[in-house]
């Protein structure tokens, strides 16, 4: 009996032991994106590797060159690529807030091969804001030729519509004080930003792809979402979060739920931001410039840890 007391004991042991193994190789495994970035605040992320890959790739910023200038858009982000994964390749490419997206599409597909050719031919990686990313991504669309320079494209937070758009649209914006804020809020353009509009035009045209360029840029876009909390909310976003709360999680200007398309491309998961946090300065970013730099080394570990 004391025999196969022992005998059992050890098995269960060996059984706890394994299952201790395998629940950690899965966490490890499937570490997301908010995990990364804790333990890259802490330091404790070791960077070599990922500077050894960056070296051959080119990085672009998307911004703009009509709109909130003055925010220092991705000046945080370039100088952590720059000085702390000694990216020697960083580019910046604007394009127009307030153009229609055929318009930057026709821009941004000149100024990727611009800075492509101007960078020695290295692959892009090609990273945009809320409004930027996705009018990068329309521009690959509308040109998958560009697919062949673009090694990955990724989106912050991107808002393919807004449903604060929406409300524009639907009340008198001469007498309610919310629409007019809206109508300015969106440099009175709000039916280009509107939500069922703008999502439409990207099913359209992500139908139009054909099977070889659907694979491809299945594999090379990145989505990573954000979702504010009152805390967190910056002053200037504090009434459209509060429009939009009730309804669903949301950065302030549109709802997590909708900062990605269905069947394409790879979802990174949600981080705790509000619109501008990932790529503005203070103060609408209401963050730290070491809160972004952290971000990008944290995302660019992710994304090349995804790399097959």
């Amino acid at each position: 009996m004391a025999l196969l007391m022992t005998t059992l004991w050890v098995r269960i042991k060996g059984f706890i032991l394994t299952l201790v193994l395998v629940v950690t190789v899965s966490q490890a495994a499937t570490a997301d994106l908010n995990q990364r970035w804790k333990m890259e605040r802490r330091g404790r992320l070791d960077q070599r590797g990922l500077i050894s890959r960056l070296a051959g790739y080119h990085v672009v910023f998307l911004g703009f060159s009509d709109f909130l200038t003055w925010l220092r858009g991705f000046r945080d982000n370039a100088e952590t690529l720059r000085k702390d994964l000694r990216v020697s390749s960083v580019s910046f490419v604007n394009g127009l807030f307030f153009g229609t997206y055929e318009d930057n599409a026709r821009t941004l597909a000149r100024e990727f091969l611009r800075v492509y050719e101007a960078g020695g031919r290295k692959p892009l990686i090609v990273i945009g804001n809320p409004q930027s990313g996705p009018y990068g991504l329309y521009a690959v669309l509308k040109k998958p030729a560009l697919l062949s320079m673009v090694a990955k494209l990724i989106l912050l937070t991107p808002a393919f519509g807004s449903p604060l758009a929406d409300s524009a649209t639907s009340c008198d914006s001469r007498g309610f004080l919310p629409c007019r804020w809206l109508g300015d809020f969106f440099g009175g353009q709000v039916m280009k930003f509107r939500t069922k509009s703008t999502r439409d035009l990207f099913v359209e045209n992500i139908r139009s792809l054909s099977p070889v360029d659907h694979e491809q840029l299945n594999a090379k876009l990145y989505y990573v979402r954000g979702a504010s909390s009152l805390l967190r909310i910056n002053p200037l976003l504090a009434p459209s979060y509060a429009m939009l709360r009730p309804y669903g999680p949301t950065d302030g200007v549109s709802f997590t739920r909708d900062q990605k398309l269905a069947g394409i491309g790879t979802d990174l998961g949600v981080v705790p931001v509000n619109h501008w946090d990932l790529f503005a300065s203070m103060p609408p970013a209401n963050s730290p410039a070491s809160f972004r730099k952290t971000f990008t080394r944290a995302l660019l570990k992710e994304v090349f840890t995804r790399i097959p």
